[in-house]
């Protein structure tokens, strides 16, 4: 039992300590007044996700919010459903495709990358490409980090379209303004919430396993 506690000490200070040696340099110059501020329309691409039917002999992955984790991660255990040659090149999405789930109230963010395969995002997806001009000043991970962020989902949340199904509209997407920081800072961001996303998961782990010893412990006691 005291092992386990030890082991999520270290484990909290390790992964706090390296957070604590960016965090200065970042308060800095995320709010710094020369940082880029602009529209999302100014940069990226906008393109709804589409619907489509499974295909028998399907070769691509018809992305659905329910196939990333909390953590922006794929599940593996998903399989293709179109099939390549029925879908329009327009709707084949590139590495670093930013996914916006807009419909019901789990808004969330993702990046789309290679190593997942070629797939299509479903309906329930918007599609935020960046543009050439500004793909070495924006990191498609930093987008998603300012998607999901508390602050971005409340504003969005003021202009929520209500029809049968709550979502957000491309149009609140395009008119919102953004704060773009020089690519260190996007990185230094990037860098800290993983770390931070390891932390929680972690966490999460350490307590299961402490759940489970004491309910054996008292288990054994109870004998």
């Amino acid at each position: 039992m005291i092992l386990i506690f030890k082991v999520c000490n270290i484990l909290k200070n390790k992964f706090l300590s390296k957070e604590n040696i960016f965090i200065f340099d970042l308060e800095y110059n995320l709010y710094s007044e020369s940082n880029l501020k602009i529209k999302l329309e100014n940069i990226v691409y906008f393109q709804s996700g589409i619907f489509l039917k499974p295909d028998i002999n399907a070769d691509i992955y018809y992305l659905q919010a329910s196939h990333f984790d909390e953590y922006g991660r794929f599940n593996p255990m998903v399989m293709p459903a179109l099939q390549l040659s029925n879908i329009p090149q327009k709707h084949l999405l590139n590495s670093g495709d930013v996914l916006f789930a807009a419909k019901g109230l789990n808004n969330f963010a993702v990046t789309y990358k290679e190593a997942i395969g070629k797939a299509v995002a479903s309906s329930a997806f918007v599609v935020l490409r960046i543009t050439e001009e500004f793909k070495d000043k924006i990191h498609p991970e930093y987008l998603v980090w300012l998607l999901n962020h508390p602050n971005t989902k409340g504003l969005l949340y003021q202009h929520l379209a209500q029809s049968t199904i709550v979502s957000v509209s491309i149009q609140n997407l395009k008119t919102m303004e953004i704060n773009i920081p020089d690519m260190k800072t996007q990185d230094l961001v990037i860098r800290i919430q993983n770390l931070r996303n390891r932390e929680k998961e972690l966490l999460k782990q350490i307590t299961t396993l402490k759940d489970t010893f004491i309910q054996k412990l008292l288990l054994t006691a109870s004998k």
